[in-house]
C-alpha cells in the first residue's frame, strides 16, 4: 500500500510539472504569435534571407553536434553556404534515420532506446529531459519514424500550423464576437504529432476538445450534438461520415470553420463538406518530421512554411520538378527543429508548386492541395502505374459513399465501401474500369463491396489505399 501510494504522489508530482511546462510554453507560444504572422508579409528577400541565415546555423549544428551529419557533411563549410549549394548535398531517408537516430540527433543524451521507453510511457503529453516533445509516424510505408523537438522548436510547429486559419478568423467580421469552440475528431494519444501539439497548448478564451475517431460514429456524433462546436476538424475520412450524419438529420450542428488534417481532401469531400456545412474549409498538410502548408481562405492551393522549411519538388531520380509539374516526392530541410536534423529528407508526398501571387498577399509559396503519396500509386507493372484519383474520384461523386478503401489486385482491384444509402455500384466500376483501361491495363477487374466501417489505425486513419506487395511480373 505505502509503494502505491508513493507512485500516485510521484505521478501526480510529475502531472504538475507538465502542466508547468504547458503554461510556459504557451505564454512563450502566445509572445511569438504577432511575429509569426508578421511572417506572412515578408518581402521574398526578406524570406530568402532568412533561410539562408536559418540553413547556416542548422549545418553548423550539425556538423558539429551530429556525428552521422559530420560525415555526410564532411568539406561543407556552413558559413558561407548558399541556399544554391543545396542540391550538391547528399539526401537521407527515413530509414536512414532509423538505422542511425544515435548518431543523428544533437544531444548526446538522447537515443532511440530513450524516445521509444518515453512513447511507451505516455498516456498524456509528457516532456522528455524535461525540454523535449517525441512523437512517432508510421506514415504509409510502414517504417515507423520517431522525431524529437525541442523546447523552442515545438511552438515553432503549432504556430506554422495554426497562423493562417487565426488570420483568417481575425479577419472575417461575421466571427467577431464568436468563441472559438474546437471540435477535433482525430488521434487522441499524445504519441501523435496533432494530439501532442493541441494537449501542450491552450489558447485564452478558446475551448478544445478531442473525440477519438476511433470512437463508434453514433457516440461521436451524440457528443458533437451536445458539445455544439463552432470548429469542427479532423480527418477527411470521418468528415465524410460527419456531412452523411448531417443530411440525415442526425448531427445537429452549426460550425463557423472546418479544417481538415492527416489525409488527403479530395476535392469532392471539401465539395460535399462546404455545401453540407455552408462554411470555409481549411485543408492542412501537417508531416511529424515538421512540414506544414495550409489554405488561407483567400486563393487556392496551400501556402507552405517555407520560412521554417525549404521544400524541394523532385523526380524519383532526385532531378528537379519545374513549376506546374508533378513531383513524384519532395525532399524535405527543416530549418527550425535542431534536435533531429533533417537535411534534404525524402518525403514520398506528390506536389505541384503554383505560379503566379495569391490575394492574400503572402510571399510563401503555394502547391496544389496534396491528392496523394507515391506509396499510394498502384503500380501494375509494363509502364501501367495507376494515381488515387482515379479511383477515388468515381466513389466520391456518389455522396453516399462516405468511406472506401482500394486494394490493389493484379488485374485491377477491390473496393470496400461504406455507404449511407443506395450507391450505383455499376458507374462506379464501369468509370474505374475504363480508367484503368486507358492507362494501359487490359480487360480490368474491379470489385465492390459493402461494409459497415472500415478499420483504422491506432491514430484513428483509414488507410485508403493498399498498393500490392511488389509489382506484378509483366
Amino acid at each position: 500500500m505505502q509503494e502505491l501510494g508513493e507512485s500516485r504522489v510521484g505521478r501526480k508530482a510529475s502531472e504538475n510539472q507538465t502542466r508547468q511546462r504547458h503554461r510556459r510554453q504557451t505564454t512563450e507560444m502566445l509572445a511569438r504569435e504577432a511575429e509569426f504572422s508578421e511572417r506572412l508579409l515578408w518581402t521574398p528577400d526578406r524570406l530568402r534571407e532568412r533561410q539562408t541565415a536559418a540553413l547556416r546555423v542548422l549545418l553548423r549544428l550539425a556538423v558539429s553536434d551530429s556525428p552521422w551529419h559530420a560525415e555526410r557533411l564532411n568539406g561543407v563549410d556552413p558559413h558561407s553556404f548558399e541556399l544554391d549549394d543545396l542540391r550538391r548535398l547528399p539526401t537521407m531517408t527515413k530509414a536512414d534515420l532509423v538505422a542511425n537516430f544515435d548518431d543523428i540527433v544533437t544531444d548526446r543524451r538522447l537515443s532511440t532506446a530513450l524516445a521509444e521507453r518515453h512513447l511507451a510511457s505516455l498516456d498524456a503529453d509528457a516532456y522528455a529531459l524535461g525540454r523535449y516533445h517525441v512523437v512517432a509516424s508510421g506514415g504509409t510505408s510502414g517504417l515507423r519514424g520517431v522525431f524529437v523537438y525541442g523546447w523552442e522548436a515545438w511552438p515553432t510547429f503549432y504556430l506554422s500550423l495554426h497562423r493562417f486559419f487565426q488570420r483568417d478568423w481575425k479577419q472575417d467580421p461575421a466571427l467577431k464576437g464568436v468563441p472559438q469552440r474546437a471540435a477535433v475528431v482525430a488521434a487522441s494519444h499524445a504519441t501523435h504529432m496533432s494530439s501532442a501539439l493541441a494537449q501542450t497548448f491552450t489558447r485564452p478564451g478558446a475551448e478544445l476538445r478531442s473525440f477519438p475517431a476511433i470512437w463508434p460514429l453514433e457516440r461521436i456524433v451524440a457528443e458533437l450534438n451536445q458539445w455544439q462546436p463552432t470548429i469542427l476538424q479532423g480527418y477527411p475520412s470521418i468528415l465524410r461520415q460527419l456531412c452523411a450524419e448531417a443530411r440525415a438529420g442526425r448531427l445537429e450542428i452549426s460550425p463557423r470553420r472546418i479544417r481538415t488534417r492527416s489525409e488527403t481532401l479530395r476535392p469532392e469531400v471539401r465539395v460535399d463538406l462546404e455545401d453540407t456545412f455552408g462554411v470555409t474549409v481549411h485543408n492542412e498538410w501537417v508531416c511529424t518530421e515538421g512540414a506544414t502548408a495550409a489554405t488561407c481562405g483567400l486563393g487556392t492551393g496551400q501556402h507552405l512554411s517555407e520560412d521554417l522549411v525549404l521544400i524541394e519538388p523532385v523526380s524519383t531520380a532526385g532531378d528537379p520538378v519545374a513549376a506546374g509539374a508533378l513531383s513524384d516526392k519532395v525532399l524535405l530541410t527543416n530549418l527550425y527543429n535542431l534536435t533531429v536534423p533533417l537535411i534534404r529528407y525524402e518525403l514520398t508526398d506528390q506536389m505541384r508548386f503554383l505560379n503566379g501571387d495569391c490575394p492574400c498577399g503572402t510571399a510563401l509559396r503555394r502547391i496544389e492541395e496534396v491528392q496523394g503519396r507515391f506509396e499510394d500509386l498502384f503500380d501494375y507493372g509494363a509502364g501501367v502505374q495507376a494515381h488515387p484519383i482515379v479511383f477515388a474520384s468515381p466513389l466520391l461523386r456518389d455522396r453516399a459513399v462516405v468511406s472506401y478503401q482500394v486494394s490493389q489486385t493484379h488485374t485491377g482491384a477491390k473496393i470496400t465501401v461504406v455507404a449511407s444509402g443506395p450507391i450505383d455500384t455499376g458507374r462506379i466500376r464501369s468509370e474505374i474500369a475504363a480508367g484503368l483501361s486507358r492507362l494501359g491495363l487490359p480487360d480490368p477487374v474491379v470489385g465492390i463491396r459493402h461494409a459497415p466501417d472500415l478499420p483504422r489505425t491506432a491514430a484513428g486513419k483509414v488507410r485508403q489505399f493498399i498498393p500490392l506487395p511488389s509489382p506484378p511480373s509483366s
